[in-house]
């Protein structure tokens, strides 16, 4: 059998005006689609949930218990021992930690009460002058 002995003929048929009617229907199907089947999940979805997040972390960021303390307040929770054990395993030094030190806020008693400090130590004037004479602290006084 050769190919040109096969007939020519169209198999495929499409129904009387198919195609005058085809665009109607798929805007019809289109419309259809479309239109809102549930108000709620439309409209909702749209602008209700935004807005209600909105509120939602307004009302979060407003009421949300404040996490910031002092630092006082954070050292007051902590134990002595345990200030101790991290001072021994932590490589600052004494150095480091009197550097770190705001003077100004240290009461000094001592220097207000001179003399009291001096009638307490039972010592005689020559004594006290042997003593610092022998930390060569007379330029400081």
């Amino acid at each position: 059998m050769k190919l040109e002995d096969i007939k020519k003929q169209n198999i495929h048929k499409v129904p009387d005006k198919y195609f005058d009617e085809l665009p109607l229907k798929i805007q019809s199907k289109i419309a259809e689609e479309s239109k809102p089947k549930n108000w709620v999940v439309t409209y909702g979805l749209r602008y209700a949930l935004p807005a209600i997040l909105l509120i939602a972390i307004t009302v979060y960021v407003i009421i949300k218990p404040s996490t910031t303390a002092s630092p006082e307040q954070l050292l007051a929770q902590v134990s002595t021992e345990e200030l101790i054990s991290y001072l021994e395993a932590s490589d600052i030094t004494t150095e480091e930690i009197v550097e770190s030190l705001e003077l100004s806020d240290i009461d000094f008693e001592f220097y207000e009460n001179e003399t009291e400090l001096v009638d307490e130590l039972d010592m005689s004037e020559d004594e006290l002058d042997a003593l610092i004479n022998d930390f060569e602290t007379e330029d400081i006084l």
